[in-house]
């Protein structure tokens, strides 16, 4: 794992990024819990305060992770992006955290809405404090310029600071 993180970290050379990465927890390639374990959070450890995000998200689903890493107290410091397909009011959690940040909710988004090639893209919802803590920076060009959903409320257009505030 650590010549991935190596790579991944050449590849941005002395840029930040806008906003933390994740790693992709759902797949095992036939790895054992130990194995996986390990690996997960060694590259925790390497990522952490990369473009000074404390630590990375962890992007998995409850069934996967439940079954296939091992319960730790120190995952709780990892901001969760968690998938769960449902209208529900809220996600099924991993067993190692109390809250979300991210949550893929649905992989049927319109794409056309968004103006995407592909007829269907994933939706997801981000806590107001962590889309609010991220969005204050500066975004890139044409980054945060479509549809943003915070609680209930649903937004359009494009998102732009204002002394501390930020209005779309």
């Amino acid at each position: 794992y650590k010549n991935q993180v190596d790579k991944f970290l050449h590849a941005f050379q002395d840029r930040d990024p806008d906003m933390p990465i994740a790693i992709d927890a759902e797949v095992d390639h036939g790895k054992d819990k130990t194995f996986l374990t390990a690996l997960f959070e060694g590259t925790g450890r390497l990522l952490q305060d990369f473009g000074g995000f404390p630590y990375p998200y962890i992007y998995t689903r409850k069934t996967w992770w439940d079954l296939h890493i091992n319960a730790a107290s120190f995952w709780k410091n990892y901001p969760l992006w968690v998938a769960h397909y449902t209208d529900a009011p809220s996600p099924w959690l991993p067993r190692d955290w109390s809250f979300w940040s991210g949550w893929q909710y649905s992989s049927k988004g319109s794409g056309s809405f968004f103006g995407a090639e592909e007829d269907f893209i994933d939706l997801n919802r981000m806590q107001t404090e962590d889309f609010l803590k991220y969005a204050g920076q500066e975004p890139q060009p044409g980054l945060l310029t479509s549809r943003i959903q915070i609680g209930l409320d649903v937004y359009t257009g494009k998102l732009v600071k204002k002394q501390n505030l930020l209005s779309l």
